[in-house]
């Protein structure tokens, strides 16, 4: 999704279908929390987002090992009026949006944006949460792609995360 234009109809010049690569901003994940009931264990992670250019809306891919789903995900307050919307590609892809019809921006420039709540059930080997094809736009309609840490094109993962053990299901 690329988004054009401003909340007035306006097109600025050079704006349709410009992509930028930025130097300064930065997406990473981190594991929030993590809970372990008879049905399971479930692990809160945080796309935190950090950025110079006031953003209006967003996308971004986030890849789940075998064994893993999501249950649940939700915007934080630096969502300002903006919609999550969440669809499942397939094999463990799941992109995710966040806009708003009135093209406001995001509540402040970092931390937190996005909390997903993931099940981890007794199939998971092992992998890790990643996230990548970062997209963000301003009101402008210019887009901007995100990377991770060192912006190498690649994207900050979380592994290390364990499968609730039978012990763990019992006593919980």
């Amino acid at each position: 999704i690329i988004f054009y234009g401003d909340k007035n109809g306006a097109a600025p010049a050079g704006a349709k279908g410009q992509l930028t690569v930025v130097d300064n901003d930065e997406i990473t994940l981190v594991k929030e929390s993590e809970e372990t009931s008879v049905f399971g264990k479930t692990i809160r992670v945080a796309v935190n987002v950090a950025h110079n250019v006031a953003f209006t809306a967003g996308q971004f891919d986030v890849k789940l090992p075998e064994g893993m789903k999501i249950a649940s995900q939700s915007l934080t307050e630096r969502g300002n009026g903006h919609e999550l919307l969440c669809n499942e590609i397939g094999n463990g892809l799941y992109r995710m949006v966040a806009a708003t019809i009135d093209n406001t921006k995001f509540n402040g420039r970092t931390g937190a944006l996005v909390l997903i709540d993931v099940e981890v059930s007794g199939s998971y080997t092992g992998g890790e949460i990643s996230v990548s094809n970062v997209i963000f736009s301003d009101a402008n309609g210019i887009s901007y792609s995100i990377v991770g840490p060192g912006n190498d094109g690649e994207t900050t993962g979380i592994d290390g995360v364990t499968a609730a053990t039978v012990k763990e299901r019992i006593y919980s």
